[in-house]
């Protein structure tokens, strides 16, 4: 299968630390991170915590946007490539979606 753009979401722990030890937080952060994925790279691109939050990040019209807000020039490096071989078509969750230029 040919590299892609890809989106996925990622549920976190809160943690804290205590006697001078990371510990775990039994409270779940309500929020999802949001990322835009290659073979090579992973890129954080935002938080969510619903459907309109994430189509706010990584809709057609906001893709772009989103990606070249928070990602750093290694990451652009490999991300924008990877678009624009695939005409900048992305998987989103199993659909694919076309990002606007």
């Amino acid at each position: 299968m040919a590299n892609e753009v890809r989106i996925e979401l990622k549920k976190e722990k809160g943690a804290y630390v205590k006697d001078n030890k990371i510990v775990t937080s039994d409270s779940p952060i309500i929020d999802y991170q949001v990322y835009v994925n290659t073979d090579e790279v992973s890129c954080w691109v935002g938080s969510c915590m619903d459907i309109d939050d994430l189509e706010e990040i990584v809709s057609e019209e906001n893709l772009l946007e989103s990606i070249y807000e928070s990602a750093s020039e290694r990451e652009l490096d490999i991300i924008i490539p990877v678009l624009e071989y695939n005409k900048y078509k992305y998987n989103f969750f199993g659909k694919i979606r076309t990002a606007e230029k």
